[in-house]
């Protein structure tokens, strides 16, 4: 009491905790204080679509300097208040790479906000078959009572295109041959070109979407047969499945800034030489042919007239 009977009144204002955001309720003779963890969680996906993705990486840096996280696959990181940024460090195989910087804080009484703007939705915002860059309150991961102590990012990343690298050689000696032609065709009938200053035996087409390929032999070497139209599907994934070709191919997905690479093997048949070209052709194959039909007709003959003589005795 103090010296005229009244009674001090005292309440609990604030607590630091390392690491926790606190929360304080005052009643008659009674304060409770909560302290809670707060934190973040990056999902990954696909460009226009809900297809989750691996192999990302981001850094996640307080603006004065004293923090700094990496952040991997489904990774919670604990977040103290204040002011942060993300950025994408390192994308999945064969997607390209943003480094578009986020900012994101997180303020002394828990509330989470971006470039100004709090963050209350609980789910990610839609967008076509997939979901937005942005914040969302990640709710199957907060355990306080108002299930807001998480806060998720959701970025995506555009799959790089492919490049489609073919190798001409013979079958026979695997030597590479000069003086091929090549068209390739998408499904609704697009032709892609290469680029050809002299002739060559390797062929590339740039940038290719995902979508489903012919390539065409349009012109064989000189002296060889025409191979068979090769099919080539791209999946939205980046799986490449390559038809007619007896496997001879393979696909590689780029961490780098290059585009990722797709090499095809195409094989060629020499043709068969006709005398016209100074060989002998198949002429002496029709010769030798030829000679065994008239053998086994005279032994044929001759064994048939030693039955009738020997009937005749």
């Amino acid at each position: 009491y103090d010296n005229k009977g009244g009674t001090f009144n005292y309440q609990v204002l604030n607590e630091s905790t390392d690491g926790y955001v606190s929360s304080i309720t005052n009643k008659t003779n009674e304060s409770t204080i909560t302290n809670t963890q707060y934190g973040l969680i990056i999902d990954k996906y696909a460009s226009n679509s809900k297809n989750k993705l691996t192999g990302a990486e981001f850094i996640v840096k307080s603006t004065d300097g004293k923090q700094s996280y990496t952040l991997k696959d489904n990774q919670l990181q604990q977040l103290t208040p204040g002011d942060y940024i993300i950025q994408e460090t390192k994308s999945p195989s064969g997607y390209q790479l943003d480094s578009t910087v986020y900012p994101i804080t997180l303020s002394q009484d828990g509330k989470w906000s971006s470039s100004g703007q709090g963050i209350n939705v609980k789910s990610p915002t839609t967008d076509g078959n997939g979901y937005k860059d942005g914040f969302s309150i990640a709710t199957d991961k907060s355990n306080n009572t108002d299930k807001n102590n998480v806060v998720r990012f959701v970025k995506n990343d555009t799959f790089k295109k492919f490049n489609l690298t073919v190798n001409k050689v013979d079958k026979t000696t695997g030597n590479a041959l000069k003086g091929a032609k090549f068209t390739l065709t998408d499904s609704d009938g697009k032709t892609s070109v290469y680029k050809e200053t002299d002739p060559t035996s390797t062929f590339t087409f740039e940038n290719l979407s995902s979508g489903t390929y012919t390539l065409k032999e349009s012109k064989a070497p000189d002296g060889y047969i025409a191979s068979k139209d090769v099919t080539i599907i791209i999946s939205d994934d980046g799986s490449v499945k390559v038809t007619n070709n007896n496997g001879d191919w393979k696909s590689t997905l780029q961490n780098d800034a290059g585009n990722n690479q797709i090499s095809l093997t195409v094989n060629n048949s020499n043709k068969t030489v006709f005398p016209s070209t100074g060989g002998t052709g198949i002429v002496r194959y029709m010769l030798i042919a030829g000679a065994f039909i008239l053998i086994a007709l005279g032994a044929s003959g001759y064994y048939i007239f030693r039955i009738k003589r020997g009937n005749r005795s």
